[in-house]
């Protein structure tokens, strides 16, 4: 991903469903990392990726008026991102699943 990226999803069925994130933080991209995640506008709390993890597995509640609706706008946002030589992106974090369950 960028430093910020949107995708859109379908809803949860539940209010007990929460946002499944597993992702890497790829070569380059040092130190601690804050995620910053918002579902329809609404943000929930950010994260901290330490320094030392390169992987991640994270679950976020989910507000609960989202439940029963068809699609939900999950944002993500880091704070530090790299650029590959010759690459004009600002790249962030590598993403492998995005899901709710």
């Amino acid at each position: 991903m960028t430093k910020r990226v949107t995708v859109r999803l379908g809803g949860p069925l539940d209010a007990g469903q929460r946002l499944h994130l597993t992702g890497f933080r790829p070569p380059g991209v040092n130190g601690p990392v804050t995620m910053k995640v918002s579902v329809d506008s609404r943000a929930l709390p950010p994260v901290a990726l330490p320094r030392d993890e390169l992987g991640f597995e994270l679950a976020f509640p989910l507000p609960a008026e989202a439940a029963g609706r068809p699609a939900i706008e999950v944002s993500i946002e880091v704070d530090r991102t790299v650029r590959a030589p010759g690459d004009k992106r600002e790249l962030g974090l590598g993403f492998g699943t995005l899901e709710i369950r």
